[in-house]
């Protein structure tokens, strides 16, 4: 699997919003991802957007991989697609996080997919 992800760091137009000002922001992001599949060399492209009522601030998508301990492989779980999880220690302003003594441990490199 492949993870897209928006850091937000001082280039991002969201760095200095709260979780209110983006939800009451008039905005819409669009994603686009493009890609060649290796397998057949064809070509792919998923389109979609959020408004700022479907941003979840501290949220990410649950992993799909789960390890299937009884054949010992990894398997793609299909009923966890539209799942989330809330991440620990993100702060609700990022731009604080570099100030904040309280994030010390937030791990801004973390692989987290999904929501903000």
């Amino acid at each position: 699997p492949i993870t897209v992800k928006h850091l937000i760091d001082d280039q991002s137009p969201l760095f200095t919003m709260t979780p209110d000002e983006i939800h009451n922001a008039h905005f819409e992001l669009i994603m686009i991802v493009e890609g060649i599949v290796e397998a057949t060399g064809m070509t792919f492209q998923a389109r979609t957007s959020f408004l700022p009522n479907e941003i979840l601030w501290g949220y990410r998508f649950r992993s799909m991989v789960i390890l299937n301990e009884k054949i010992g492989r990894y398997e793609i779980q299909y009923k966890l697609f539209d799942e989330i999880e809330s991440i620990d220690g993100i702060n609700f302003k990022v731009m604080e996080i570099d100030d904040d003594d309280d994030n010390d441990n937030y791990d801004s490199s973390r692989n987290h997919s999904g929501f903000i």
